[in-house]
């Protein structure tokens, strides 16, 4: 922490560090938006593979399908490499409002994951790659930190706020490691929008 203290940080707000490829990310929202019958687009990554840490830090499939029951937004899959049987339930949650872009992978071409992120109104993500991307392109984020294991450093406790991205917003677990209250917030965030 620069200066041992996190009042040391910067409080004013800052232009987003990385930008994308605004024609690339305008045809992605038109696409999107056209294919769907909300046109409030809500990027969602929710599962993490790295070992030990990748559990405590994800958020449970059925969890998500239960946000995008809850609300009117249309998703679309920011999750890099998904499992078939996460996104089948994800998409049986949605229905008509559930996008998987099959040309995007975040893997293979960081500048085309960038551009549908600035697609999105707004993401809900775990602690990943799409977490920080979000925040250096300053997209509006609720950001799911564990409230112990598989929680890192840089997202500071006791603060609801990015230190580093002024545009994601933590919400903690609970002391079980469940998302469920901080999820109904989110939904209340995600209705405002639409």
């Amino acid at each position: 922490v620069p200066g041992g203290s996190l009042d040391a940080f910067p409080q004013k707000k800052t232009k987003p560090v990385l930008r994308s490829k605004v024609q690339d990310s305008k045809k992605m929202a038109r696409g999107y938006r056209q294919s769907a019958p909300n046109p409030v687009l809500v990027g969602l990554s929710w599962h993490s593979d790295t070992p030990e840490l990748g559990g405590p830090k994800s958020l449970a499939p059925s969890a998500a399908a239960r946000l995008i029951g809850n609300t009117e937004a249309t998703y679309v899959s920011l999750q890099y490499d998904p499992k078939p049987d996460h996104l089948e339930l994800l998409s049986s949650a949605g229905l008509d409002r559930w996008i998987c872009d099959p040309t995007v992978d975040p893997l293979v071409d960081m500048d085309r994951a960038a551009a549908q992120l600035t697609a999105m109104d707004f993401v809900v993500t775990i602690s990943n790659t799409t977490a920080h991307t979000a925040g250096a392109l300053g997209i509006p984020t609720a950001l799911l930190v564990p409230r112990y294991t598989g929680r890192f450093w840089y997202w500071f406790r006791g603060q609801n706020q990015s230190s580093w991205y002024p545009s994601v917003h933590l919400y903690e677990s609970d002391e079980n490691g469940n998302w469920d209250t901080v999820l109904v917030e989110i939904a209340e965030r995600i209705d405002n929008l639409t």
